[in-house]
């Protein structure tokens, strides 16, 4: 019996497979975004029935639409930005972190943001990211999505509607009475 049991697997070894699983992942995933954005740029997907895209991507890998429609946007981003690219299939960074820079890169800033991601953990990129959207859009005047106000209504399957909203403070006391 005791023969069909893996030896246990020292701890630093299985570390290092655990970062080595990670990086092999990060290369599927950078070819397979290559392939999105070919299929894409063909549109091999009109022939399918799908409306989008991001229908066809949804449908064929079991995914939601928001995280196909990620996916989709980093692979066009990719596609504008070589050097992060070149980055991602050398596994230099991960995917986390080229969906957090391909957020707002543009083909001039793509080196100072790998320097940056290629210093800071995917979570502390992320909130990078976020502050330079937030002073990129107070001062360029643009409203961001979180100043921005919006009320959804959707309903659910017990047939009740729920109300999910994002209101100026006046507005919200109007509601809230």
């Amino acid at each position: 019996m005791s023969e069909c049991v893996d030896a246990v697997v020292p701890i630093d070894q299985l570390a290092t497979q655990i970062a080595e699983y990670a990086r092999c992942i990060d290369a599927a995933k950078h070819g397979w975004l290559t392939r999105i954005r070919e299929f894409d740029a063909r549109e091999g997907w009109a022939g399918s029935g799908c409306v989008s895209m991001v229908t066809w991507l949804a449908w064929w890998t079991a995914t939601s639409p928001k995280s196909a429609s990620e996916h989709l946007r980093v692979a066009r981003a990719l596609g504008r930005l070589p050097l992060i690219d070149q980055a991602f299939e050398k596994g230099e960074i991960s995917y986390s972190k080229v969906r957090a820079i391909t957020r707002i890169a543009e083909p001039e800033s793509q080196q100072s943001l790998l320097d940056i991601a290629k210093s800071a953990t995917a979570s502390q990129l992320d909130r990078i990211m976020a502050g330079w959207r937030r002073a990129h859009a107070h001062s360029s005047g643009e409203v961001g999505p979180e100043h921005r106000r919006y009320a959804k209504l959707r309903s659910t399957e017990a047939g009740m509607v729920r109300l999910t909203a994002q209101l100026a403070p006046e507005e919200a006391l109007v509601l809230q009475r």
